[in-house]
């Protein structure tokens, strides 16, 4: 009797989040953080665009910019990817634009997540020639 009692009890404390008592199915998560969107700027040619200014929006909320991701070779060039948002799930919109404004494009994407993290989403944005 004394075991099913201590037993129901880890089953409720559990279903209430009470500390020392993991949810099953998120106990084996890592803790790092993920990127939601990593994006890609490309010319026509596929040259990356690395001094493109990227933006993005989630579920038609605030825009936000896009965080670099891994810094260009030669830093005052500007970056070879940027990350949209960390562990964010939804329909995202990203803009990219070229450092002078002459060219834009936006792409929609939708980020999904399994019982852990985002499932990140790794994109191209292909901005025309000027």
């Amino acid at each position: 009797m004394r075991t099913f009692i201590v037993l129901a009890l880890c089953v409720v404390c559990s279903a209430c989040g009470l500390p020392g008592f993991e949810d099953p199915d998120t106990s084996f998560c890592t803790l790092e953080a993920r990127p939601s969107v990593v994006v890609t700027v490309v010319g026509p040619v596929g040259t990356i665009i690395e001094d493109a200014h990227v933006t993005f929006t989630v579920n038609g909320g605030p825009e936000q910019a896009a965080e670099c991701h891994f810094p260009s070779s030669t830093p005052a060039r500007g970056c070879t990817k940027w990350m949209a948002g960390w562990e964010a799930s939804g329909e995202f919109t990203l803009t990219a634009t070229s450092a002078d404004g002459q060219s834009s494009r936006q792409l929609q994407v939708s980020v999904s997540e399994d019982r852990c993290h985002v499932i990140t989403e790794d994109v191209t944005i292909t901005l025309s020639a000027k």
